[in-house]
């Protein structure tokens, strides 16, 4: 109706061509009613015309039917879950759609299972969601140990799972028994043990100190006439290549440590709480008589591995402290910046003997305990009334043997490594014939004794000594240790090592101290320190 109306306006309106161009435009207010008349029908007839198109129910006018609001009915419905949001759907007959959300459940979590926590091994206890299924668990933490106190060789142990935890209170041995648990060491009686030591003695050291000898590489050492020969690894706790405080260690007491330690711990390096015991001492425990003898001073790495306990090997103070009150019978070697006036007096009010040159070492009789302070000894040329290497393992063996329980007796030749250090090649070799002429003061002794065991080693190899092919000769490569392996002979004992042998530097010590009689070794001492 409303467009005939309109069309029936526009067709009664003059033609173009009689509309004047100029001045006001004589329709205007005509035009103006019709659009207020249509805008006005258009507003009226809206809801009829956009709103539900459900058709007319009889004898209802259609516009006043037309015009009513959307009747929804349930379409279909997405659930609800856990953890998503559903909807329902609902429609209208004319078509329209509404969307009603439904917000999400949650989950409804129920305890299923739970591992029961033991020690320091946590529990857990499972969850899982009665709708959905999904599972979790919940740590908690274990109770932690119930240990039963350390006792001198075994650490605090739980008592629940067995766990230890922490070091061995070590033994406090007196006269061979334990003061706090009665552990004895007896050892076997009459049984001897000689341990001579090549400080930086390496295979090729000896090849060539042989070579440039008078007799070249016919040259004959004692240590060619051992029938039982292996080798021994030189690494320390801390590093592949070891230096003489820890290789000492490794020899006297049978523990790996950290290098430049000497007779301690890696994880107490101060001794505060413990230490391992030296072969020497154990010596002593078995009431066996006991010494150690050096080219070098008293207070050096090696013989201070056999004698002493501390963080650092240059404490030198320290070490000469602990060995004049040691229990053992000698300790001869070079004198040190360290010995002084209040050494002597101390050695006087212990009631041993101090002396200074071969008149006072021969002046020793058996049963005495001395403490020499040499100088110039790892020679074959006499200095000024100085012994001999070989002197002084012939007199200690002489000493020591008036025991009947039998003795140890550590030799070293102290300077094959500090002149390999100099790559000096002559004084290395006069050190090691020096030192091979003490092995075969041993060798002799142990061919008319039979119970009586001499090994050979070396604590490390020094020089990176190699065969040149060119100069046709074996030379210096370093200055410095290295971590191949070393010579290990043995002579009085097919059970001791098999031929070809190699084995760790601190199972040496350990079958050392077997022979001896003591198969559990290495033993743990209780340091005095740790009792505060």
């Amino acid at each position: 109706m409303l467009s005939l109306k309109w069309y029936a306006v526009t067709a009664r309106r003059p033609a173009a061509s009689k509309i004047p161009t100029t001045g006001k435009d004589p329709d205007v207010k005509r035009k103006a009613a019709y659009l207020l008349i249509f805008i006005l029908t258009a507003v009226a007839f809206a809801p009829a015309l956009f709103s539900c198109r459900k058709p007319a129910a009889p004898g209802i006018p259609d516009v006043a039917q037309r015009n009513h609001a959307h009747v929804f009915t349930r379409l279909a419905a997405v659930p609800a879950t856990c953890t998503e949001d559903g909807y329902t759907l609902y429609a209208c007959d004319c078509g329209a759609f509404e969307k009603v959300p439904v917000e999400k459940l949650g989950h409804d979590w129920h305890e299923r299972v739970s591992v029961v926590a033991i020690c320091d091994t946590p529990g857990e206890t499972a969850y899982s969601c009665s709708r959905c299924g999904r599972s979790y668990t919940m740590p908690f933490p274990g109770p932690g140990h119930f240990y039963a106190s350390a006792t001198c060789s075994d650490p605090q142990t739980c008592m629940i799972c067995g766990h230890t935890d922490g070091d061995p209170l070590g033994h406090r041995f007196y006269g061979g028994t334990c003061i706090d648990c009665g552990r004895r060491i007896t050892g076997r009686p009459g049984y001897n043990v000689i341990l001579l030591i090549g400080d930086g003695m390496g295979f090729n050291t000896i090849e060539k100190a042989r070579l440039e000898a008078k007799g070249g590489d016919r040259y004959a050492y004692a240590m060619d006439l051992f029938p039982i020969r292996g080798e021994s690894k030189t690494a320390s706790s801390s590093s592949h290549t070891t230096d003489s405080a820890a290789g000492g260690t490794a020899l006297s007491s049978g523990v790996r440590i950290a290098n430049t330690t000497v007779g301690v711990y890696p994880s107490d390096i101060l001794g505060r709480y413990s230490y391992p015991m030296s072969i020497a001492f154990l010596a002593k425990q078995m009431g066996k008589a006991s010494g150690v003898i050096t080219t070098d001073r008293n207070s050096g790495a090696t013989p201070a591995s056999f004698t002493a306990h501390t963080s650092f090997r240059k404490n030198y103070a320290d070490i000469t402290n602990q060995q004049l009150y040691s229990p053992l019978d000698l300790i001869w070697g070079e004198k040190g910046d360290d010995f002084s006036k209040d050494c002597e007096d101390v050695l006087r009010a212990q009631g041993k003997v101090l002396i200074r040159d071969k008149a006072d070492m021969d002046a020793l009789q058996p049963g005495s305990r001395s403490f020499a302070q040499f100088w110039g000894i790892w020679t074959d040329n006499r200095h000024d009334g100085m012994p001999f290497l070989y002197e002084m393992t012939e007199k200690a063996i002489d000493l020591l043997d008036d025991d009947p329980d039998g003795f140890f007796l550590m030799v070293e030749g102290g300077h094959i490594d500090k002149f390999s250090h100099e790559n000096n090649g002559p004084l290395m070799e006069e050190s090691l014939n020096a030192f091979d002429k003490a092995i075969r003061v041993s060798l002799d002794y142990a061919k008319t004794h039979p119970n009586t065991l001499v090994v050979v080693t070396a604590d490390h190899e020094c020089g990176g000594i190699t065969w040149d092919e060119e100069l046709g000769e074996y030379k210096y490569t370093l200055d410095d240790h290295t971590g191949v392996n070393v010579p290990v002979l043995v002579y009085g004992s097919n059970s001791f090592i098999e031929n070809g042998e190699i084995l760790e530097n601190r199972e040496i010590g350990r079958r050392l101290a077997a022979y001896l009689g003591e198969p559990d070794f290495p033993i743990r001492l209780r340091s005095e320190l740790g009792t505060d």
